[in-house]
């Protein structure tokens, strides 16, 4: 079982999580949208109110695969599926192994590469701790780093009450998925759908010339790099993020109504 909310009607967005978080990331844009679009927010195999895992990698097509089984369930056709951080990793596999099941994707603070030598050492570290401490291991180890300079401290506690809240089996898997996941660089032009990457240029896991090579990759594609934005951006930087999706959201509903 996948927990997940679906609120609101119209146009269907589904948003998917960062690691180590759950749907409750997506808040601010589910109380933006919700009010002109069905925004579903799944949380993936493993996390809080899912399915329980045992620890070994989930690759990010299993974690595809049960969001289209959950479009299935939902009666969903066809959406626009966004994630943010491993939910974009998420959104590549999904975007390019069932291409007739998105309107459009969006790829926030994320990149098509896969580890290099120091992200594959730091997340087998990360496992470990994990393993002996449990999710309070990842909230030390984060720190502030997920967030954007000056995040106010109430988004802080927001997301670090999330964290704890993660089954350490859940994190042990995410954490091998991706380091395990594939380089899906050479097939970003394969993407036909509208695109929008999004960063911050205050990332400091994953640098805007991450997104800004994807967005050269994907014919079409729109690039907004938000300014001053850490790697949570959708919540560390919420007005600014909405800003740049609602445009793209809108362009989309009018497209499908033709």
């Amino acid at each position: 079982m996948i927990d997940y909310s679906d609120d609101g009607r119209g146009l269907a967005v589904v948003l998917l999580h960062a690691f180590p978080n759950d749907r409750t990331l997506w808040r601010p844009q589910v109380e933006a949208f919700s009010g002109r679009y069905r925004i579903v927010a799944p949380t993936l195999r493993g996390f809080a109110g899912s399915d329980p895992v045992d620890g070994k990698a989930v690759t990010m097509d299993q974690y595809a695969d049960d969001i289209v089984a959950l479009m299935d369930d939902r009666k969903i056709a066809k959406a626009v599926v966004g994630g943010i951080s491993l939910g974009g990793y998420v959104t590549l596999s999904l975007a390019l192994r069932y291409p007739d099941r998105v309107l459009g994707i969006v790829l926030a603070n994320t990149r098509a590469t896969a580890d290099n030598p120091d992200w594959a050492s730091f997340r087998e570290a990360l496992v470990a701790q994990v393993e002996a401490r449990g999710p309070i291991a990842v909230v030390e180890n984060y720190g502030d780093k997920p967030f954007r300079p000056d995040c106010p401290e109430p988004i802080k506690a927001e997301v670090r009450a999330m964290m704890l809240k993660q089954p350490s089996a859940g994190l042990a898997s995410g954490t091998r998925g991706m380091a395990a996941r594939p380089d899906r660089s050479a097939r970003l032009g394969e993407i036909k759908v509208p695109a929008l990457v999004i960063s911050g240029t205050k990332d400091a896991y994953i640098p805007s010339s991450d997104g800004e090579a994807m967005h050269r990759a994907i014919a079409g594609s729109t690039f907004v790099d938000i300014e001053g934005a850490g790697h949570l951006s959708n919540i560390d930087s919420a007005p600014q993020f909405n800003a740049a999706l609602e445009p793209f959201l809108a362009a989309i509903e009018r497209k499908s109504a033709r």
